[in-house]
């Protein structure tokens, strides 16, 4: 099971985000483990951009894939254009 993680955001008084990175983690089980699960980075993601307020869905700076957006819900990746509107205040 798959989700996004986001880490140490901070947004500006405007509410757009001005720091902050994320990974794609998944859960696994594990029977020799003590709490038989944990948790591994599938992904990382980078910079966070953008997110949407349920951060199910959201817009990253990846150093592997640039400029991307990727929905947890699909479980895949988007393709973000520099002039869309939630990017324009990072580019």
């Amino acid at each position: 099971m798959s989700f996004l993680r986001l880490q140490n955001i901070v947004r500006d008084q405007n509410g757009t985000v001005i720091r902050g990175s994320a990974s794609i983690m998944d859960t696994v089980y594990d029977r020799e483990r003590t709490h038989k699960s944990r948790q591994m980075v599938v992904e990382r993601l980078g910079k966070v951009v953008w997110y949407d307020s349920d951060k199910r869905q959201g817009i990253f700076q990846s150093e592997l894939r640039g400029l991307v957006g990727y929905d947890e819900t699909l479980k895949s990746f988007f393709e973000v254009k520099p002039d869309d509107v939630r990017v324009m205040h990072h580019v």
